[in-house]
């Protein structure tokens, strides 16, 4: 069987993570590979150099990253020789959630011996859509917030082909 080109792995609470890797998947060629208790330290599972992340954003002011990705990650055989990018969603400010996250991401990752040489978030529907505890003005129409996620996927796959880096929300 031949070496999947990348392997984009997520962890999904809701299915926004879920949607984003399958649609990344799709356009860069690669293969979604759900983040799962069995694949932690049983074997190596990372065969692709190139290599995605997605997560959603959780306590952004503790960390950000679920501790089953925090475990994956720790796990990854050869992280050193791996092209790692990052994608984190979350339901309200990227600024405020998804930046902090994917600051502590790129942090474990060197902390590891490997580096992100590409950072990406991606705003999605709330999953419990009360939107009234943000004090600013923010879009709230879940057709609307999808449509710009496709738009999205689409620039973080020409990015991640193309080999560019990125360190900025889209």
């Amino acid at each position: 069987m031949e070496t999947p080109r990348i392997t984009i792995f997520f962890f999904s609470g809701t299915g926004n993570c879920l949607a984003v890797a399958h649609a990344l998947a799709r356009q860069v060629g690669g293969v979604p590979v759900a983040i799962r208790e069995e694949l932690i330290g049983h074997y190596d599972t990372v065969v692709s150099d190139l290599v995605g992340i997605v997560f959603p954003a959780y306590l952004a002011p503790l960390s950000g990253v679920p501790l089953i990705v925090e475990r994956f990650v720790c796990s990854i055989s050869r992280i050193d020789t791996r092209r790692i990018f990052a994608v984190c969603t979350c339901g309200g400010y990227e600024i405020v959630n998804a930046l902090p996250a994917l600051e502590s991401f790129s942090r474990m990752v060197r902390a590891l011996g490997g580096k992100v040489f590409a950072r990406y978030s991606f705003r999605m529907p709330m999953n419990n859509l009360d939107y009234d505890h943000i004090p600013v003005p923010i879009e709230r129409d879940t057709s609307t917030i999808l449509a710009q996620s496709e738009r999205s996927v689409r620039d973080v796959a020409l990015r991640v082909l193309t080999g560019r880096r990125a360190r900025h929300h889209l």
